[in-house]
């Protein structure tokens, strides 16, 4: 896997992780107020889930949550490991703007007051860089 795409896979692992929190959120409010009507059901009507198929499935989302968490940490140590080794802290910090904090390019470039070309320059230098210490990511 290059380096960049690793990258860019920590947001979308993230973004995993939050969705499957939502879906256990809704589903537990399903198990603790049955009687509640529902997104996409009619008021008063009786919940189609059994409680038990439903504590089962929280239980399963539970187990997938905390799993995606554990692989996300350990991209996160992975890639906050990589950035520190940069050698520049210019470039140091772009790379923790963009890829751990979700900043876009055209923020950076404004908070830095550094031209978008610059930024993706340095963000070309940065990844170069990356791929010369870490050939095997």
């Amino acid at each position: 896997m290059d380096i960049k795409l690793f990258l860019r896979n920590i947001t979308s692992n993230k973004a995993r992780v939050e969705m499957l929190e939502e879906q256990y959120e809704r589903l537990q409010s399903v198990a603790v107020y049955p009687g509640v009507a529902q997104p996409g059901s009619v008021a008063g009507s009786p919940n189609p889930h059994s409680k038990e198929k439903i504590w089962a499935t929280l239980a399963d989302l539970t187990q997938d949550i905390e799993k995606r968490k554990l692989e996300y940490l350990g991209e996160i140590n992975t890639a906050l490991k990589m950035i520190e080794s940069l050698s520049d802290a210019d470039t140091i910090r772009l790379f923790d703007r963009h890829y751990l904090r979700g900043m876009t390019w055209e923020e950076i470039a404004f908070e830095e007051d550094v031209s978008l070309s610059g930024i993706f320059k340095m963000h070309k230098d940065g990844l170069n860089e990356l791929r010369r210490k870490y050939p095997n990511v």
